[in-house]
């Protein structure tokens, strides 16, 4: 899961990304940050298996102008069954595929 976010006063800006194949995640953050060049402080990968965290890394130490440095993220393989698209990642309030939302 790729999360981003900005603050514009009382006002948050984010983006989730959900995708259930690494290289999958990899075109979408790239994508993402090509389009909008991220939307601002600490852009994060987060690995899960099973429905549990098994990693966390922070994309903003690793992006070179608009682009993710991918020979120097280790994003583990992911195990299990990958989720099905549009349908909700359990335990997340999350569906597999882009949200955006301002709040």
């Amino acid at each position: 899961m790729f999360e981003d976010e900005a603050w514009s006063g009382s006002v948050r800006y984010g983006t989730t990304i959900v995708a259930s194949d690494a290289d999958e995640i990899r075109w979408a953050c790239d994508e993402w940050f090509a389009l909008e060049t991220g939307l601002g402080s600490a852009p994060t990968l987060t690995t899960y298996v099973d429905g549990a965290e098994v990693g966390s890394i922070d994309l903003g130490r690793h992006l070179v102008d608009t682009a993710v440095s991918w020979d120097d993220v280790a994003v583990p393989e992911l195990t299990g069954l990958p989720l099905p698209v549009g349908l909700p990642v359990p335990g997340h309030g999350l569906y597999c595929g882009f949200t955006s939302a301002a709040e």
